[in-house]
């Protein structure tokens, strides 16, 4: 193979990785709740936040669009958390792969100001039902609700802010 095809293929599997959809999710699709370990030690369930804006992010360290993501994210919490929004970074990485100790490295690192957890196969189950490989990152817009408004799977930026804004009209 030569040396421009092998780019041009790069190029379009790179842009494949940061490519996001945004799709609307079945009309008032209840959102699975779950309970789950935070990375502080406690637990998260998405019941905790009834009555909240939930972004959920599922994500992963080794995950090149969900580190590109972190900074909108973080900017979303910020922006948005005194109309109730409150963003859940939720990461598929086994313990023996990326400890505790390493996650709050990760967090520390790219200044991550919303709540970590590790998913378990229960809510990979009911977000993820009959999948065994997932796109990361994946993200859904859960209403005050408990409903799916919107998902995503890659990452485009601005897209989950735009769609958020119009949610919280």
């Amino acid at each position: 193979m030569n040396s421009i095809l092998r780019k041009i293929i790069l190029l379009l599997m790179m842009a494949f990785l940061f490519r996001a959809e945004s799709v609307s999710a079945q009309t008032d699709s209840p959102a699975p709740n779950f309970e789950i370990a935070a990375l502080d030690g406690g637990k998260i369930s998405l019941k905790q936040f009834a009555g909240k804006w939930v972004i959920l992010d599922f994500w992963s360290v080794t995950c090149s669009a969900c580190k590109a993501a972190i900074p909108e994210l973080n900017k979303l919490q910020t922006k948005y958390q005194a109309q109730g929004l409150i963003v859940i970074g939720i990461t598929l990485d086994r313990p023996e792969r990326a400890n505790d100790s390493l996650l709050k490295d990760y967090k520390k690192f790219f200044n991550i100001n919303y709540k970590i957890a590790r998913a378990d196969q229960k809510i990979l189950d009911d977000y993820f039902p009959g999948q065994k490989r997932y796109n990361l990152p994946t993200s859904f817009i859960v209403d005050p609700l408990g409903r799916i408004v919107k998902f995503y799977e890659g990452f485009d930026s601005g897209l989950i802010e735009k769609d958020l804004e119009r949610c919280l009209k």
